[in-house]
């Protein structure tokens, strides 16, 4: 059992003494502030980009990037091809200069 009352346990600031013996447990080593200061540089870059993304109201249309329009470089579509005019012959009987058109 332990005793508590024992002087001789502790040092001059309180603090238990280790005892000199095997030891029934190691104990754990802490990890100590590392992980909370990244956690916290972490949550202070999304404080200040939210901040500097939200910012403000909505802009005039002339403070606003827009992306240039696309131009369409195709040439304009041909008319479908209409098959040439059918003319009648001229009879054979008949010379050609004759014939009224």
């Amino acid at each position: 059992m332990s005793d508590f009352n024992n002087p001789n346990s502790y040092d001059k600031y309180g603090n238990p003494i280790p005892p000199t013996g095997p030891v029934a447990y190691e104990p754990t080593e802490t990890t100590g502030r590392a992980p909370y200061v990244l956690l916290g540089l972490l949550v202070l870059v999304g404080i200040v980009g939210g901040a500097m993304y939200f910012n403000g109201g909505p802009r005039k249309a002339a403070d606003v990037a827009t992306a240039p329009s696309i131009t369409d470089t195709r040439p304009a579509p041909v008319a479908p091809m209409t098959p040439p005019a059918r003319t009648t012959p001229a009879p054979s009987g008949v010379p050609s200069d004759t014939v009224k058109q």
